[in-house]
């Protein structure tokens, strides 16, 4: 498998001998090398992007031979699935304990803000961006790529479970869409603010989703829909129209 692009392929061949190792044997030296790898192959793709994400400006970036790249993944498409997937494991160790005390819908949009707000911060939209573009015309790895999404699906569908627990809904819906679907809504959140980032836009856009989310927790909650605030009447006042809120 190769990663393919519109111009070239970067994912160099691999080497008679390296296509005759096999993956090896997991040790504490072995462990710290993978890893080395991965975190220099995740901040390559922040700086150079994926076309730029070869094995020798990942082994430049790392300060390592590039052969080792080979050695310990044996191809550039398994390094770029395993830093996704210690992107998905660094989330979920940050998010767990706040989505394990989730209770109402609110809180859970709440979290996602405070995640967006992280995930920017620390270049982990444009890694995903990325991975994700240079893998577009390579479809045997979407199955691969969405596994890496699945634990991450898992937890949102527990936090979600939470808060319809006990309630009048909790066997209403298929929570597993539900999940899917949030998760989905967030992925698209982070793709589309990538492309042009606004910090106060982004804030409106969650806040929004703050309220909408407010209203479906006082839904499942009371099994009321909450009437409409009445739109604001205005008044002549000394020449000028002003709001009333009477």
């Amino acid at each position: 498998m190769t990663l393919e692009f519109p111009a070239r392929s970067l994912a160099p061949k691999r080497s008679p001998v390296a296509r005759q190792r096999r993956r090896p044997a997991s040790t504490p030296a072995a462990d710290e090398t993978r890893q080395r790898i991965v975190d220099a192959t995740i901040e390559t793709l922040k700086t150079e992007g994926i076309v730029g994400a070869s094995a020798r400006a990942i082994a430049r970036t790392g300060e390592f031979n590039q052969a080792l790249i080979y050695y310990h993944f044996g191809s550039i498409d398994e390094v770029m699935i395993e830093a996704l997937a210690h992107m998905g494991r660094q989330r979920i160790a940050l998010y767990e304990d706040r989505l394990a005390e989730v209770s109402t819908f609110p809180e859970l949009a709440l979290v996602g803000a405070q995640l967006h707000k992280e995930d920017t911060s620390a270049g982990n939209i444009t890694v995903l961006t990325q991975i994700l573009a240079g893998a577009v015309s390579a479809p045997e790895l979407g199955p691969r790529m969405a596994e890496q999404f699945q634990p991450w699906n898992d937890l949102v569908e527990r936090a979600i479970r939470q808060v319809l627990a006990g309630g009048p809904f909790e066997e209403a819906f298929p929570v597993a869409d539900l999940a899917l679907a949030v998760s989905a809504l967030f992925l698209g959140i982070e793709l589309l603010t990538s492309l042009d980032p606004d910090t106060d836009r982004e804030d409106s856009l969650f806040r929004t989703i703050g309220l909408i989310a407010a209203l479906v927790d006082a839904v499942l909650t009371t099994g009321i829909m909450p009437a409409p605030a009445p739109p604001a009447r205005t008044r002549a006042r000394g020449g000028r129209q002003q709001i009333d809120t009477r």
